[in-house]
């Protein structure tokens, strides 16, 4: 299941953010990152504290039996972003 917490919506529409790294904006907020198997099985929490999101990032998708991550404010609880490993 889910943590709980809001999700914030643009007004309007936007292009989907496609880059290796993530934005500088995103950077400066407490993060864990959760590692998820398909149909929402929540397998991992790891919160980044001294490693770099991109480090936990790729640890959480490295593990057994997850498919895809979930980026939330390790504070509020907030959901800020999905994460698919890349293909090819």
């Amino acid at each position: 299941m889910p943590a709980p917490g809001p999700v914030f919506i643009h007004a309007e529409a936007c292009d989907r953010y496609a880059a290796a790294a993530l934005p500088a904006d995103l950077r400066r907020v407490p993060m864990v990152i959760e590692g998820y198997r398909s149909g929402g099985w929540l397998l991992a929490q790891e919160k980044v504290d001294e490693r770099t999101p991109e480090d936990v990032i790729a640890g959480v998708l490295a593990m057994r039996g997850v498919d895809y991550a979930r980026i939330r404010n390790a504070e509020a609880g907030c959901f800020m972003a999905r994460v698919e490993p890349a293909v090819g």
